[in-house]
């Protein structure tokens, strides 16, 4: 057995299931690719499930994740868009595309709702110049 234990996530948008797992086993909950409304009924329900057992919410690392689609100018991202498929006019919920300043803004609006730790998927993983990008423009301006 590993000491300390390897660190464990628990992750999903069941109600009551997901949450009572988390409390239980988890060193991180991670409510993925929801719109931050449900995030934050998610984090709640952590919350609640964490008193039920006696836990210590604030021991419960809350994370989101969310799909990732940024260009320094509009022309770049819709070609980081149309490399993945998304349209960049109709994203929703867990799908961040724009500029660094609105995609940051985006990713603080997780924040405020609870979590501490996002998680991004980047679909087109030979486009490095995406993470660098996200790296020095987005990044900064994350609160």
């Amino acid at each position: 057995a590993q000491v300390p234990a390897p660190p464990i996530i628990v992750g999903g948008a069941g109600a009551r299931r997901t949450p009572h797992l988390a409390a239980t086993y988890a060193s991180e909950y991670n409510a993925s690719f929801l719109c931050t409304e449900r995030t934050a009924q998610q984090f709640e329900r952590a919350g609640q499930a964490c008193e039920e057992i006696g836990r210590d919410p604030s021991t419960l690392v809350l994370s989101a994740g969310a799909m990732v689609c940024c260009g320094a100018d509009r022309a770049e991202v819709a070609k980081r868009a149309e490399a993945i498929g998304i349209d960049p006019a109709k994203t929703e919920d867990a799908v961040v595309c724009g500029l660094p300043r609105e995609v940051a803004d985006r990713l603080n609006d997780w924040r405020a709702v609870g979590a501490a730790v996002m998680h991004l998927e980047i679909d087109d993983i030979s486009d490095l110049d995406h993470v660098s990008l996200l790296a020095a423009e987005v990044l900064p301006l994350l609160r």
